[in-house]
């Protein structure tokens, strides 16, 4: 919906003005001209200040003929860095998986990127990038306790549900 050829497959509506966190926002709700078209809908913020996208909050509808795929959701709230350049700080993507045939599982695929503590133009050496990345020893001696003051985000019900269940089938 921000790509340069949006004007030929998204309609958007102005809706809405409203602070998130310091940054006072336009909330633009956007929308496929062509129902049955690959494009997304949804809404997004974009900053007055200097029109950069705060967030947004986008899925492909169920009208659109994507093979096997029931549900595509896509969220990300982004933030300014010490260079002025706006990166995202959270991602949320979920993806409904049909089942294939009639005697397989569909499943749902859900990715969570939290990031923080960004290091901005500060190249590293090209020796940096030949080191394999690696898991140190004692990563799984942790307890919760641990994880809960390390996690930028605290595990919702569901996620903490999982990890019980998890830790059950084990």
């Amino acid at each position: 919906p921000i790509a340069d050829g949006w004007r030929l497959y998204y309609e958007y509506d102005l809706i809405d003005s409203l602070y998130i966190d310091d940054d006072f926002c336009y909330r633009l709700d956007f929308f496929p001209k062509n129902p049955q078209d690959l494009a997304f809908r949804g809404t997004m913020w974009i900053t007055a200040s200097d029109f950069a996208l705060k967030r947004i909050d986008a899925a492909i509808p169920r009208e659109a003929n994507v093979n096997f795929i029931d549900k595509i959701k896509i969220q990300q709230d982004l933030s300014r860095t010490t260079s002025g350049a706006w990166i995202p700080k959270k991602s949320r993507v979920v993806v409904d998986v049909l089942p294939l045939t009639p005697q397989t599982a569909g499943f749902l695929a859900k990715l969570y990127i939290s990031t923080k503590d960004y290091v901005i133009n500060e190249p590293k050496s090209q020796e940096f990038y030949k080191n394999p990345v690696t898991m140190a020893e004692d990563v799984r001696v942790y307890d919760e306790d641990y994880w809960d003051t390390h996690r930028h985000d605290s595990l919702t019900g569901t996620e903490i549900n999982v990890y019980e269940m998890i830790d059950t089938l084990r």
